[in-house]
This record gives C-alpha cells, sequence and structure tokens, in this order.
C-alpha cells in the first residue's frame, strides 16, 4: 500500500478540479512553514474527517531527496489526532511534509495535502543548501510555446533561485517562470513571513528584508498563477545577519 500512495504523490498534478484534498495539517501549530530546534518535540495535528478519512500516512523528504524515496513514513489510524514526530536522529537540514488521507484499509481517499517546508535546526539546516543562482528557468516570454493543450507535462510555475540567504535591509532578485500555460497567463507575488516584495514585471520581483529585526526568520516567496490558483511556486529565504558577499544572490 506503501508504493501505492507514493505512486500517488508522483502522478499528483497541480490541481484536480472537483477532486477532493487532504486537508492542510499543522506542524507545531503552524500550517505552511515551520522551524523546529535540535531535539525539540514536533506534533503533527490533522483532521480527515471532512473528506472521508479513517487515518492518514505522512511522508517527509530531505532537501534533496527524489520523490519516490520518502526520508520517513508515518501512518496514523484515527481520522483526527494530534501526534508526536519522533526525528531525533535524522540530520539537521530543510525538509518538506505532506499526507494522505486513507480509509480503514489503508487506500488513499483524496489527493495529497499541500507541503509543509521545514526548518529543522535553526541556521544549521541551511549548511548543505546552497543557493544556486547559474541555473535559470525559461523566460516568461518563452512560455508561449508551452499549453496544458499541446503538452503532456503538468503545468508549472518556477522560482529561482530557490534557495536563498539574505541581510538585514538587503534585497535579493528572484526570476520567476510558467510552464504548461497559457501564454497571457498572469502570476501573484506574495511573501509568506517577514519581508516585502516588489514586483518589476511578470517574470521578476525584489524582495528586501527588514532592517529593525534580532535573530532569524525563514521567509518564504510564493509566485502563484491568477487564473489556476494552485499553480505556484516557491522561493525559500532565509533572514539573517549576512555581511554583502556572503549569498551571491544577496545585494
Amino acid at each position: 500500500m506503501r508504493i501505492v500512495l507514493i505512486a500517488l504523490l508522483l502522478a499528483l498534478p497541480l490541481w484536480a478540479e472537483g477532486e477532493p484534498v487532504t486537508p492542510g495539517i499543522k506542524l507545531n501549530k503552524a500550517y505552511g512553514q515551520a522551524r523546529l530546534a535540535d531535539q525539540q518535540r514536533c506534533i503533527v495535528e490533522y483532521d480527515v474527517r471532512s473528506v472521508g478519512g479513517a487515518g492518514i500516512v505522512l511522508f517527509i523528504w530531505g532537501a534533496k531527496d527524489p520523490p519516490e524515496r520518502p526520508r520517513r513514513v508515518w501512518r496514523f489510524d484515527k481520522p483526527n489526532d494530534s501526534r508526536q514526530l519522533f526525528m531525533n536522529d535524522l540530520p539537521l537540514s530543510l525538509y518538506s511534509l505532506r499526507g494522505v488521507a486513507i480509509d480503514r484499509e489503508g487506500k488513499p481517499v483524496a489527493l495529497p495535502s499541500p507541503f509543509i517546508a521545514l526548518e529543522y535546526g535553526g541556521w544549521k539546516a541551511w549548511r548543505d543548501v546552497q543557493p544556486d543562482t547559474a541555473a535559470q528557468p525559461d523566460t516568461f516570454a518563452d512560455a508561449g510555446r508551452l499549453t496544458p493543450e499541446n503538452m503532456e507535462d503538468r503545468p508549472q510555475v518556477v522560482v529561482l533561485p530557490g534557495a536563498n540567504v539574505c541581510g538585514y535591509g538587503k534585497s535579493i532578485v528572484l526570476t520567476a517562470a510558467i510552464k504548461n500555460l497559457p501564454a497571457d497567463e498572469q502570476v501573484l507575488w506574495e511573501v509568506e513571513g517577514e519581508g516585502d516584495i516588489k514586483v518589476m514585471n511578470q517574470g521578476q520581483a525584489v524582495f528586501t528584508a527588514p532592517t529593525d529585526m534580532v535573530g532569524q526568520s525563514l521567509s518564504r516567496v510564493i509566485v502563484r498563477s491568477r487564473r489556476y490558483p494552485d499553480v505556484y511556486g516557491t522561493a525559500s529565504v532565509l533572514l539573517t545577519d549576512v555581511k554583502e558577499g556572503d549569498n551571491p544572490g544577496v545585494r
């Protein structure tokens, strides 16, 4: 049954109109993104009764893990609960987590939940993650060659660099591209967490960190299709006291 669930994750389109979706799960009271210190307790809360679920299967991936090989899998056989996830033996790093509602036999009854981005270990989680500023996505204008009608690949919004470090009061430039969407598709830029975004054009924006910060904070920039809100891309920004030149993306 685990193979069936992983196959569902791999085959999942970015949206499926009319299909039930596993409700979002909380990690230490947070949706969307969470931060855990080393050895800190990790509590997950879920409720799948609205989609007829009898339980849930949770998957977690490391930043470099392939989709077909989750780092760990948990199964809980109650329709709603609050449970502790034991992660003390996992290395400090960046992870992503999502769940699939299941019936009493362990079969999926809904599409997977939205991802939770997890920073495990504070700044140490970023030691093995290097911002990639060399690779660039297809330009926004080139997306006219790709549409849902003439391509088999699923629609995408890509944001680069995907992982960034930004000093207080500094700015970074982010680039967005769409794939397999109509050429006239518009996107919306938003920030989840600290910081501001200034849109230069549809395919480029400048993120600026606050100047009056203490300690570190993790923000997420979301670029979402206006026509299909469930189609979006993200970039993570670690806000910290770095000097200019520490990160190629810092301005």
